[in-house]
């Protein structure tokens, strides 16, 4: 649930990025929508922040859930390879609704030029490591409160008691002999 908000913050700030590095002559031309993405994103990442504390916590209590982790390789590439097709779509989408915006498919990718995919895979490298990196906290978290609690156990509040011990008595000493032991004299 970390991904996706983060790949939409990713490909705002792609967008805008590239816009401030390609010196962009179409400013305004269907970026009218930006504040409210901007906005939903903030909101989005504010409760993925919330989440990722919420999950921190139960993981300091020993609750948490067993989930696979792809590698970071794979998260990157995933990444990347959305940040650039959502970048891609966006233009081809602002193209065909604004007025005056360049409407072609090679447009759109003429205006990634060379540095939108760079900066899609710096992000998509950004965006994997803070994935990775929020899951190997919570794992250390729960980790450590595994540790914490076998020590606990080991430790205990008083020095440990020995089971209580019950003498055995000899069959001879008993009522099991069968009969009773001989009579010694002393004649």
């Amino acid at each position: 649930m970390r991904l996706a908000p983060l790949l939409a913050a990713g490909a705002l700030l792609l967008h805008k990025l590239n816009g401030l590095a390609g010196g962009d002559s179409l400013t305004g031309h269907g970026h009218s929508y930006l504040p409210l993405a901007a906005a939903l994103v903030t909101v989005l990442l504010a409760l993925t922040c919330v989440r990722f504390a919420r999950e921190l916590w139960q993981a300091s209590r020993g609750r948490v859930k067993a989930v696979t982790r792809p590698s970071f390789v794979t998260l990157w590439l995933a990444a990347s390879a959305a940040l650039l097709s959502t970048f891609a779509l966006q233009e081809w989408i602002e193209g065909w609704i604004t007025p005056g915006h360049p409407a072609t498919l090679s447009h759109a990718i003429a205006h990634i030029g060379w540095l939108g995919p760079v900066l899609a895979v710096a992000l998509g490298a950004l965006i994997a490591l803070l994935v990775r990196g929020s899951r190997a906290a919570i794992e250390l978290l729960a980790r450590r409160h595994a540790a914490r609690r076998s020590l606990r156990a080991d430790r205990g509040r008083w020095a440990p008691t020995p089971p209580h011990v019950v003498p055995r008595l000899a069959v001879l000493a008993g009522n099991r002999a069968g009969r009773a032991p001989p009579a010694v004299s002393f004649s």
